[in-house]
């Protein structure tokens, strides 16, 4: 996922990770920093109608030659992350957000993903893959990428999936 980056010195941003897949996606960007050095900031946001707080966890050393930034956001400071996030990456650096679950039907059009080069959702996360997928498709930007749309192999997969969306790329 992260790990495909082309830059050697990335900020991760995994968005709207819930407690069963934050350590997963910590994980996974941790594997991926082992390969490129980075700065990874995980957004965990949690119960949107509580008070505002903002719980954080700073890693060094521990996992890869970067750093993990764990931002626990809660209340509606959660609906802000990107006024949280921005002082936190580093200037000239490329910027990846990853949506490990849900993601927002435009990614790039998302305030953490507006910040990014590089947007990374996964359409099979969602309750209802293939309308998230077209969804997805329908809002595309370039650095937009899709795991779901990379997990579909076979050609004739991508002609159903673009012929069901109207587009006619492949």
């Amino acid at each position: 996922m992260v790990a495909s980056l082309v830059a050697a010195v990335v900020a991760a941003v995994c968005y709207g990770v819930a407690s069963v897949m934050q350590a997963v996606a910590v994980r996974a960007a941790s594997q991926a920093g082992r390969e490129h050095p980075s700065r990874i900031l995980a957004v965990i946001t949690r119960r949107p109608k509580g008070e505002s707080r903002l719980d954080a966890e700073i890693r060094v050393g521990e996992t890869g030659p970067g750093e993990t930034i764990l931002l626990r956001m809660y209340g509606p400071l959660g609906q802000h992350a990107d006024s949280v996030v921005a002082p936190l990456l580093a200037p000239d650096v490329p910027v990846v957000t990853w949506w490990p679950d849900e993601a927002p039907s435009a990614p790039s059009g998302d305030p953490l993903g507006a910040v990014a080069q590089r947007r990374v959702t996964d359409a099979a996360a969602s309750e209802t893959p293939k309308d998230m997928l077209l969804t997805l498709a329908k809002a595309y930007k370039p650095g937009d990428t899709d795991l779901s749309w990379t997990r579909a192999t076979s050609s004739s997969a991508r002609r159903w999936i673009s012929a069901s969306s109207g587009s006619s790329s492949e």
